[in-house]
């Protein structure tokens, strides 16, 4: 399921700092905003949080959201953990770069 409404505007600072620091594990726990965000270039450091802490869920939201780094990097991921994922078209997840094209409006 989709982040793009943190309800807390001030979570936001400390997400992005979160990011440019490289701080894998909080950048790992909100992979879904980061992804909604969709700025480019920040594809590999969602790409290491996936192959640290990764989960069958967060791979399989990296390979639907629209994002062939991201959807390239989570096959990897599960073929190495003995997993088969698919094009989920109704799941929900978050989708690449959503609140950027909403704020475009």
């Amino acid at each position: 399921m989709g982040t793009w409404w943190i309800k807390d505007s001030r979570a936001v600072k400390p997400l992005i700092s979160a990011l440019k620091a490289g701080d894998l594990e909080i950048v790992a726990g909100a992979y879904s905003y980061f992804i909604e965000l969709g700025e480019p270039g920040t594809e590999e450091i969602l790409i290491k949080a996936l192959n640290i802490y990764g989960t069958k869920e967060m791979a399989l939201d990296f390979f639907n959201c629209g994002n062939d780094k991201l959807k390239n990097a989570a096959e990897k991921w599960a073929k190495e953990h003995g997993y088969q994922i698919f094009t989920m078209g109704s799941r929900g997840g978050p989708i690449w770069g959503i609140i950027r094209e909403f704020e475009e409006y």
